[in-house]
């Protein structure tokens, strides 16, 4: 099953009901994609795998929803000049807020 946003390196996955940080993401003999992952949760941390896309199921996680849900609120937003920086992180404060979590 292919993934509803785009794969790239950097990003957090869910495969086979264990997280994974895509570090690569190539064309695969089959037309679809392979992907190196490194483990992140408990049972796969510190390993390395290769996924098929056309035999795994990958649930790409959001960044922004893994924030509100984690214990502390620690959040690094990190990109270009101008992309919206300032307006992400208001959203991000404003959503804490409303959930009564800040």
């Amino acid at each position: 099953m292919q993934p509803t946003a785009p794969l790239a390196p950097g990003a957090r996955v869910v495969i086979r009901d264990s997280e994974w940080i895509v570090r690569r993401v190539d064309r695969s003999r089959d037309g679809g994609r392979q992907f190196l992952g490194d483990g992140v949760s408990e049972l796969v941390r510190g390993r390395e795998a290769i996924f098929l896309s056309a035999l795994d199921r990958v649930q790409i996680l959001d960044p922004a929803l893994q924030a509100l849900r984690q214990p502390r609120r620690r959040v690094l937003i990190v990109d270009a000049v101008g992309l919206g920086r300032t307006l992400r992180a208001g959203i991000l404060a404003s959503e804490l807020i409303a959930r009564g979590r800040d």
